[in-house]
């Protein structure tokens, strides 16, 4: 396993894009018949799937696609991903001077806080989570802050518990801004469609086809992550997601075991090969 100190971090998801090239250099090498194979490498994926989002799907022959980008062992397959969205409410205060004249203020800290404090967060159920990442807002320790704001993402499997936790969010903020005398606005920054499939799909069988023929066991799961098959499978390419099994992803101690490294190469051959 190549240690946090050795490498660069990026085993998400620069282990797929070494086991795809691996892939094409090993049939390209041993000059392996095969049927026409389309690589798609994007950018951005990490910060809202930027390149994924750009991409004209029309530009592609293939009707079907994999994204090896997940955790858990090779020969994973992930038949659903979220329904997410990052937003980021602002609440509308009045500012005053904190040590003559708190009173005529209003405190979009507080109500940020406040609303903070009446929400559940973490995981909400068995298909859906929410977070607070990021409050900020306030100008110095003598004024009372006339702005703040609060980012926070929902993730869910399900498209109308997805639709409820933000609904329920946003009531939460506005019924704690008008309480204290404010108000809020709210920006969606990320949007990302979810999708689900079955695991009698076609294209289910076909990656577990391609795992057998590596060599290795096929299994089923559904992930609360995204990925760039997000976007795909919105654009109308149905994509499945398969797992990569690095660890630690996000974190300063991310790795990629070498052995499910080479077994993921054999994946990515099993599927340029059309193995069935």
């Amino acid at each position: 396993m190549v240690g946090r100190f050795e490498r660069v971090l990026g085993a998400d998801d620069k282990a797929a894009v070494a086991a795809i090239l691996e892939g094409i250099e090993a049939i390209a090498e041993n000059g392996i018949a095969h049927p026409p194979v389309e690589v798609l490498l994007t950018v951005g994926e990490e910060v809202g799937h930027i390149g994924s989002k750009a991409f004209d799907v029309t530009r592609l022959k293939s009707k079907i696609g994999f994204v090896p980008d997940s955790g858990g062992p090779v020969g994973q397959i992930i038949l659903a991903s979220p329904w997410a969205q990052h937003i980021t409410v602002t609440f509308h205060g009045r500012g005053a001077h904190a040590g003559i004249e708190p009173e005529n203020g209003r405190s979009a800290l507080v109500m940020a806080a406040r609303a903070v404090a009446a929400l559940p967060w973490g995981r909400l159920d068995e298909d859906t989570t929410a977070n607070v990442g990021k409050i900020t807002g306030g100008e110095a320790p003598n004024v009372v802050a006339s702005e703040a704001e609060i980012s926070f993402e929902v993730r869910s499997l399900d498209e109308a518990k997805h639709r409820q936790a933000i609904d329920h969010i946003l009531t939460i903020c506005e019924q704690a801004a008008r309480e204290l005398g404010g108000s809020i606005s709210h920006t969606v920054t990320i949007r990302i469609c979810g999708f689900r499939f079955d695991e009698t799909d076609p294209i289910v069988e076909r990656a577990r086809s391609a795992v057998r023929a590596a060599g290795l066991k096929p299994s089923c799961t559904v992930s609360c992550g995204g990925s760039d098959a997000n976007e795909l499978n919105a654009k109308g390419l149905p994509t499945l997601v398969l797992s990569v099994a690095y660890r630690d992803i996000h974190s300063k101690e991310e790795s990629m075991p070498i052995d499910q490294l080479e077994a993921l190469g054999n994946v990515c051959v099993a599927l340029m090969l059309g193995k069935i």
